[in-house]
């Protein structure tokens, strides 16, 4: 991740999200998750817990020294790691954070308005069969 100074955008953003002002931050469009480039908008399976979740990158952040994702979060309809996919809501709730290191895999995704498939990689597949 290189961070730069975020901007008034992006402060505007990280305040309304975070329910408080935000004067200062560091932010960056990409940053590496697991020797993969993770940009701005690209579709990642994440660890949340003992589950995993799917999500949409806004942005990454460097908060209180920790590596932080911005996410718009999806529903998943159904995991088919037969089929080596998933099918998705995309929902328009509000945005959370993840902690970058929770990342698994940046994935192949299509997106239709409301609903997404996303391309399941295999380490992920046997997982969700085990």
């Amino acid at each position: 991740m290189n961070p730069m100074q975020a901007s008034k955008k992006t402060l505007h953003t990280l305040s309304k999200v975070l329910g408080e002002p935000v004067s200062h931050a560091l932010s960056s469009q990409q940053t590496s998750v697991n020797h993969t480039a993770c940009y701005q908008g690209d579709v990642v399976i994440y660890q949340a817990g003992h589950s995993l979740g799917i999500a949409e990158v806004q942005l990454h952040l460097l908060l209180d020294e920790v590596v932080t994702t911005l996410v718009q979060p999806w529903h998943v309809k159904e995991w088919l790691p037969q089929q080596q996919n998933a099918l998705c809501t995309i929902l328009q709730d509000q945005p959370g954070f993840l902690r970058t290191e929770s990342i698994l895999a940046v994935v192949i995704h299509y997106k239709g308005d409301t609903e997404a498939k996303v391309l399941l990689p295999h380490p992920i597949c046997v997982q969700l069969l085990a």
